[in-house]
């Protein structure tokens, strides 16, 4: 199975270290206030009517904003939880498409600040941001190439330097210029070329 086709499971559902957390709770806010506000709108628009209510053998007459208002208060809560958790079961999964992708982005920009460049950023099929992951993942393969362009340059300078047969101070010099390059690129992790 090659890279690409390879299937991704998400590991972690909630980001934390993301703006997720903060769009799922707005959601549920704007969730809950729009249950509020419908409530509100509902009893004003029938406030000057009157309900008539039988319930467990008994009957009561009242005014239709106070029976809905009793009743939302007594058992609507139920409705409000249940739809509190379906709205974050499917937020998380609608902001994971978007909150994934830039942790993953995140991380692979922190990898290659510290010098790796060996990585390839693999998204989900739904999973947004796929024109930056690429555009990382060309600049990812583009440095790796340079990286490894430099390191055959500097063997190359290394044995035009035992070919030239310098000795003496000339030969230190140019062998330490070599060897400063040396650990300077080595401090770098690029891809293997196929």
């Amino acid at each position: 199975m090659t890279q690409q086709h390879k299937r991704y499971k998400r590991r972690i559902y909630i980001l934390k270290d993301t703006a997720q957390p903060r769009y799922i709770f707005t959601y549920f806010i704007i969730f809950c206030l729009g249950v509020f506000l419908f409530s509100i709108v509902f009893s004003l628009l029938s406030m000057e009517t009157t309900s008539i209510v039988y319930e467990n053998q008994y009957f009561s007459v009242g005014r239709t904003p106070t029976v809905l208002l009793t009743d939302l208060f007594g058992s609507g809560w139920v409705i409000v939880a249940l739809g509190g958790l379906l709205l974050f079961i499917v937020t998380v999964f609608l902001t994971h498409r978007i909150s994934g992708p830039l942790y993953r982005l995140n991380a692979s920009i922190k990898a290659m600040a510290a010098g790796d460049f060996s990585f390839q950023v693999v998204l989900r099929k739904k999973d947004d941001a796929k024109e930056l992951a690429e555009s990382l993942n060309r600049l990812s393969d583009e440095l790796s190439g340079r990286i490894a362009d430099l390191r055959s340059v500097n063997e190359a300078l290394k044995e035009a330097i035992a070919r030239a047969g310098l000795s003496g101070a000339d030969a230190d010099e140019l062998n330490r210029v070599a060897g400063q390059l040396d650990t300077a690129l080595s401090g770098f992790i690029i891809k293997e070329k196929a």
